[in-house]
């Protein structure tokens, strides 16, 4: 692993615009994030995290094998920290087709690992000052398709798992170094993507599953009491159609989920809010671009964090963007929207996003002819 901290690449600040249709703005860019050693191909920031002032990118395809690559904030500049690897990666591999991070915790998947015909694998690093480690592998097929961690749980989503066509997420949770598995959720149907995206917020934990039973994709919410998880709520769009790909994307921030619908009303996109009440799960919102393209594929990739929500559009404008919503009471408004200094056609900025408070991280793994770079935005 690299540990000598080099300092990010930055773009110009980009000017607060008011948006004339909208009445928003266009959010503020801090940095230009980018690793020395990315070269042609590599699809750096095709997945993305955020924990304070920690960013994480992955670059799947990095050597070949993947490599995954952590910035930390200090002041108002962006350095890199570090170049993970995984222990035994391999050419093939895709480390760092998921990332997710959680203070000084970092999980990556590989679900490629060993060429995918026996495994995949998912890594979990620990950070002592500024040196990061790797703590824990777990192999199973396809993991780390998805990876969810908040403090010392970690979920691993394989949505292809054990070659059965039946997804499933293994939870676990670490006493001290090492790291025990508490359980395994399945959603029992074939081919319904079940673990293809999956975030974590304390207890509760959003499972995306886009292929769902009835073709039209789900969110399942598990809740966990003790050692038991329980599944709460089975969550679709109000309007949601089999042909939304409702459920690519899923976050979520206490008792609050978003989950993104990119091929809603002919790819232009939707995203849908949904929170945990008295009563149980409800629709809150279902959130939209002012001026909607179709094909901007909108939703693609969702973050929140509180009350303020992200969602990539990484065909918007042939470059691609994000837009920010902020929540006020029950009510939720677009309130920028992240264009990257520098971007040209086919860039894919949105491909990934993450949100931590007022912090967003947006990819671009297709830029400077798919090196990839992200871009860090403050609210």
């Amino acid at each position: 692993m690299k540990q000598t901290p080099r300092a990010a690449s930055f773009a110009s600040a980009v000017a607060v615009i008011a948006l004339a249709v909208s009445g928003t703005v266009v959010s503020t860019q801090a940095a230009k994030l980018g690793a020395g050693d990315t070269a042609t191909g590599d699809a750096f920031g095709l997945a993305v995290a955020v924990a304070a002032t920690t960013a994480v990118a992955g670059a799947q395809s990095h050597a070949g094998h993947g490599a995954v690559y952590v910035f930390t904030k200090s002041a108002s500049s962006w350095h890199e920290q570090a170049e993970l690897k995984g222990s035994d990666t391999a050419a093939g591999d895709s480390f760092g087709s998921s990332v997710a991070v959680s203070g000084s915790t970092i999980v990556v998947g590989a679900p490629n690992h060993h060429s995918g015909r026996t495994t995949g694998a998912a890594y979990i690093f620990t950070r002592t000052g500024t040196k990061w480690t790797q703590q824990f592998e777990d192999r199973a097929s396809n993991a780390g398709e998805a990876a969810a961690i908040d403090g010392t749980t970690v979920a691993i989503g394989s949505a292809k798992s054990a070659g059965t066509g039946i997804g499933s997420v293994d939870i676990f949770v670490r006493s001290g170094t090492s790291w025990t598995h508490q359980v395994i959720l399945k959603s029992g149907v074939v081919n319904d993507g079940f673990g293809n995206a999956i975030s974590l917020s304390g207890n509760e934990l959003a499972v995306a599953a886009n292929a769902g039973g009835s073709v039209i994709g789900h969110v399942y919410v598990y809740g966990r009491a003790g050692k038991t998880w329980h599944r709460q709520a089975t969550l679709t769009g109000g309007d949601t159609a089999s042909t939304d790909d409702f459920a690519q994307s899923v976050a979520i921030s206490g008792t609050t989920v978003i989950a993104g619908a990119p091929l809603h009303a002919n790819g232009d996109g939707a995203a849908y809010v949904f929170v945990k009440g008295a009563h149980g799960w409800s629709q809150q919102a279902r959130l939209t671009e002012s001026s909607p393209i179709a094909g901007d594929m909108f939703g693609w990739a969702v973050g929140i964090s509180g009350s303020e929500a992200i969602a990539g559009a990484y065909q918007r404008g042939g470059t691609g963007a994000a837009f920010t919503f902020l929540r006020s009471g029950t009510v939720w408004s677009h309130d920028k929207t992240e264009h990257a200094t520098g971007s040209v056609i086919g860039d894919e900025v949105g491909w990934s996003v993450a949100q931590s408070a007022s912090t967003s991280v947006v990819g671009a793994p297709s830029a400077s002819n798919g090196a990839g770079t992200a871009y860090i935005f403050l609210g």
